[in-house]
């Protein structure tokens, strides 16, 4: 069988999302920190050769990485790469571009984004935005990370677009996010949503409601002072979930009289993710525009009716595009259009139409997601059923990967032709083909709340569930989970809200 060592500093989450992209979840693969042999991931049926990355001292200061492959068969090693590494704190970057260049050759194999399999490839843009020309970048992203010539151009350009953003928010400033656990249902491809929080807003919407109160009062009362040295003025509040529109209308009376509490300015941006199209109703968005929240999201996903069956969305495309209208009737001045490419049975073309009858509705904002198949959604299970650890996750969507590719390419084209643009982009690591998800905007339409979260320059202070405030620290973010159970946040008391407090304050 085969197996990986990886001998060196505890830095193998990256290289280990790696060979998963290569090769998918693989069989009797273990990595070995400094000799302590752990299981790595589960195996396919095609990963025959053995990779072996070595991190070995060349002096008291600098370590080489060196990559192998060794057929089944061979009993001894080919060496594939070597790169020197100065920094043996943190060996990730040059390893990582050593090994995509390597298994890139071995397999035949390449990755849009290269050997960038993080989050967010803006924060690379913005590193190498502080010592190169901006005409450079690009060309340094294809030859330094591997990187697609049209994903390094799309890299540069959202990361210009997001400087720009960035310098529009007072860098003392901060943002809020309430997470909502409440869905009717849940999606095939969902594992975000606590299953504690499906079906449950009436049963337990008041209950939520009640500790979420308790939450932002007690955040009212922190002290002004220290609230304005250590996060300053509130710029952007975003309220997503699950799904914020599933409350009954009292109930979401009361969540945006919640929101009301909290100390917004006149600049303060506000974004209610409505959600699903079967949760609208006249009376919520007259509930918004009368509390002075004009912008919302809808998440059709797909406007095709099959697929929203195979992906149980009891909703219609019919449904969406009254939402829609009704939203703007009621006076919602900023709506964006949640899209997935590669849900299950939806063609190039059907897409295509999705995107094209999207823009003809004429949302300020699309956003196109590339499907993720998380290990706790339904999705998941229904490909890898109880041995889910022995397919690729990377090949289950219905269209392969440069089917993938060059559709989100055609998408991109009709929303640059109909004057959306591209400030928004962050990545899964088991996005299908290694696809991004972007968000684009008319020039002006923007949702800064996306911008600050993103960034690592502005705190975000979070209430509900699930949800993570975020402090920043000397550049460097650091974080604070409410619990993502439902009962077990219904059950927090004085003693959390008193941590929160000094987490985010350093009292």
């Amino acid at each position: 069988m085969a197996s990986l060592t990886y001998t060196g500093y505890e830095r193998g989450n990256n290289l280990k999302q790696m060979l998963q992209q290569f090769y998918g979840n693989a069989k009797d693969l273990t990595v070995d920190y400094n000799g302590q042999i752990r299981p790595l991931f589960q195996h396919g049926p095609n990963l025959y050769p053995l990779f072996i990355g070595k991190l070995s001292r060349e002096s008291s200061d600098r370590f080489e990485f060196s990559f192998y492959v060794k057929e089944k068969a061979e009993e001894t090693e080919k060496l594939l790469g070597s790169t020197p590494i100065t920094n043996p704190e943190n060996p990730s970057s040059p390893s990582l571009a050593l090994a995509y260049c390597c298994l890139s050759q071995y397999t035949g194999q390449t990755w849009p984004w290269g050997a960038l399999n993080g989050i967010r490839p803006g924060h690379v843009v913005e590193g190498l935005m502080e010592n190169y020309p901006v005409d450079l970048i690009s060309s340094i992203l294809e030859d330094r990370y591997f990187v697609s010539e049209d994903k390094a151009k799309l890299a540069v350009e959202t990361g210009l677009r997001e400087k720009l953003l960035l310098e529009k928010i007072p860098r003392q400033s901060y943002g809020i996010y309430i997470g909502v656990p409440f869905c009717p249902t849940r999606c095939a491809y969902c594992s975000f949503t606590t299953p504690e929080g499906i079906g449950q807003s009436s049963a337990k919407g008041s209950l939520f409601l009640d500790q979420l109160d308790r939450e932002v009062t007690d955040f009212i009362h922190w002290p002004d002072q220290a609230v304005q040295e250590r996060l300053g003025n509130l710029a952007a509040v975003y309220i997503g979930g699950g799904t914020p529109g599933d409350f009954s209308e009292d109930d979401f009376a009361r969540l945006v009289q919640i929101i009301r509490k909290l100390p917004l300015g006149p600049a303060t941006e506000l974004t209610m993710e409505m959600g699903r199209a079967d949760v609208f109703t006249r009376k919520k968005l007259q509930i918004l525009r009368e509390a002075g929240i004009h912008r919302i999201c809808i998440n059709p996903q797909s406007l095709d009716d099959g697929v929203l069956e195979r992906i149980g969305r009891p909703t219609s495309r019919a449904e969406i595009i009254e939402a829609y209208r009704l939203s703007e009737e009621e006076g919602m001045e900023f709506i964006n259009l949640d899209f997935i490419l590669g849900l299950p049975g939806e063609t190039e073309n059907a897409f295509i139409r999705n995107i094209e009858d999207a823009i003809r509705l004429n949302p300020e904002s699309i956003t196109i997601h590339s499907l993720a198949l998380k290990r706790g959604s339904d999705r998941y299970r229904e490909f890898f059923g109880q041995n889910i650890k022995d397919t690729n996750p990377l090949e289950a969507g219905d269209m392969d990967d440069q089917t993938l590719i060059s559709t989100m390419d055609k998408a991109y084209q009709s929303l640059r032709h109909a004057g959306y643009e591209p400030y928004y982009l962050y990545r899964h690591r088991l996005g299908l083909a290694g696809l991004e998800n972007l968000s684009w905007a008319k020039p002006g339409q923007e949702t800064l709340y996306n911008i600050l979260m993103m960034s690592d320059r502005y705190p975000v202070l979070s209430f509900g569930t699930p949800a993570i405030s975020k402090r920043v620290d000397g550049g460097k973010a650091k974080r604070l989970a409410n619990p993502k159970s439902l009962s077990l946040y219904l059950r927090k008391d004085q003693s959390y809200w008193k941590e929160k407090r000094n987490f985010m304050l350093l009292t």
